[in-house]
């Protein structure tokens, strides 16, 4: 695509949301605003003025993978998704503030309790299946154990 204008390109629908995950066509994007797809935007640093005028179109879990978005979720801490925060190798001074200031801020350190316990039902399985094992319970009827 070196040699092709790329404002001359017709883009098909499908493909616009790596298109706005590309930081060498924001000014492409920037005369497309309804074909942009806002959760692949928010992940392209150079995308940053384009977001600032769209505050209303951010998608804060994407927004919080962006390196160059630091000032813009300094600003929206209540909105930041602390997880994908903790990623992103520029937000460690917002991360050691918010830690600090943890109390002040209930949400970065929420405790995603439906996402952990699915995580653990593959062990819970696992385990209740050695436990509940008839060898097992043959040992423990043999010791005199009630079930």
């Amino acid at each position: 695509m070196d040699n092709i204008e790329l404002d001359k390109v017709n883009y098909t629908t499908n493909c616009w949301g790596k298109l706005s995950e590309n930081p060498n066509i924001i000014h492409i994007l920037e005369n497309n605003l309804c074909e942009i797809d806002w959760d692949y935007l928010c992940l392209n640093p150079e995308a940053i003025p384009l977001l600032e005028k769209n505050i209303d179109k951010i998608n804060w879990f994407c927004l919080s993978l962006n390196i160059k978005a630091i000032h813009i979720l300094e600003k929206n801490v209540d909105k930041v998704n602390w997880f994908n925060l903790s990623r992103n190798s520029s937000a460690i001074q917002l991360l050691k503030v918010n830690l600090i200031n943890s109390n002040l801020n209930p949400n970065v350190l929420k405790f995603n309790k439906r996402f952990f316990k699915k995580r653990m039902d593959i062990f819970r399985e696992e385990l209740m299946i050695k436990i509940k094992h008839p060898s097992r319970i043959k040992k423990w009827l043999e010791a005199g154990m009630d079930l």
